[in-house]
């Protein structure tokens, strides 16, 4: 949606006492959520008390969804419950219930689970207890974006409970170390590997990797600064080598350009490990920050997360 006319907040709101802000998105802030193709909807709700205003609510929200093609993500106080068990100290009416559950029903929304409390509004004494507070998904969504939470927080000021929403990430804690593939070229590198692995193969993983890190990482410091300094001179002899061609008084040997040929050979071989490294930090950087204009990007990165992600390491039967 890129503008908010006055007629559709009053079909949802009921009149034109009201004022509102929009802010249009910007960037990524465009709408993208992993999993979720398509227009993403977020519809705030506060359900009146009265329930015959509640009927007319549940039924402008079915009228919208049907019109609507995309994701419906519905939240907010709904001022009704699903069934008895979400009251406590107040009566239950089970019509107002049926009417709510109709309306789930027929606009084809999940109410998700909530973990914390049990219910999300209290009175001030303390005696009436209920679940009024939900988020609600679009039914064919709920497989597509597995990860999300909610959760029932404690209460503060208010007499609701807030409710918050988030999508759970696995995190292992901090990366153990960076490697570049262009290491896998260096000379000495499965030595160092191997013989660390051997001498460290009765501790734990993390232990290992650590070890290997602070094996690696100076060593490969110094084998970086051997081969600058092995670059800078062969491409102080390539340019003698090349003054001299053009003026005229280059060697027999230099003439037939045969060493010239292994200059520049083992010049390319260093530096086809330096675009290497390169071109990794350059497909980090992007898998990390994105690129704000490409949709077909985001995807693409998507896709290369799930299938590349690391769901555990099993070692010893743990």
């Amino acid at each position: 949606m890129t503008r908010l006319e006055p007629f559709r907040l009053k079909s949802m709101w009921g009149n034109y006492n009201f004022d509102y802000a929009c802010s249009l998105s910007r960037g990524r802030s465009g709408g993208v959520w992993k999993d979720v193709d398509g227009p993403f909807f977020m519809v705030n709700v506060y359900a009146p008390q009265d329930h015959d205003s509640k009927v007319a609510l549940w039924s402008n929200l079915v009228a919208f969804i049907a019109n609507h093609a995309g994701t419906f993500l519905v939240f907010g106080d709904f001022n009704s419950v699903r069934v008895e068990s979400e009251r406590s100290g107040s009566s239950f009416s089970s019509d107002d219930a049926d009417f709510f559950n109709s309306f789930l029903e027929e606009a084809n929304l999940f109410d998700l689970p909530q973990g914390g409390r049990a219910f999300t509004y209290m009175n001030t004494p303390g005696t009436k207890f209920s679940k009024l507070d939900r988020f609600l998904l679009s039914q064919e969504s709920v497989n597509r974006i597995s990860d999300i939470n909610v959760t029932v927080l404690d209460r503060k000021c208010s007499d609701h409970n807030p409710v918050l929403l988030s999508i759970k990430k696995v995190d292992y804690g901090p990366i153990p170390f960076k490697f570049f593939k262009s290491w896998l070229s260096k000379n000495g590198i499965d030595d160092k590997i191997a013989s660390t692995w051997i001498a460290h193969a009765s501790d734990p993983l993390h232990v290992t990797l650590k070890t290997l890190k602070n094996v690696l990482k100076p060593w490969i410091k110094q084998v970086m600064m051997s081969e600058q300094s092995e670059l800078k001179i062969i491409s102080s002899k390539i340019t003698d080598i090349d003054l001299r061609l053009d003026r005229g008084i280059a060697t027999p040997s230099e003439r037939q350009r045969q060493e010239r040929l292994d200059l520049l050979k083992e010049r390319d071989e260093i530096s086809i490990l330096h675009d290497m490294d390169v071109y990794q930090k350059a497909r980090i950087k992007w898998d990390l920050e994105g690129d704000e204009n490409s949709k077909f990007f985001h995807s693409l990165i998507n896709q290369q997360r799930r299938t590349q992600a690391i769901n555990g390491v099993l070692q010893d039967g743990t």
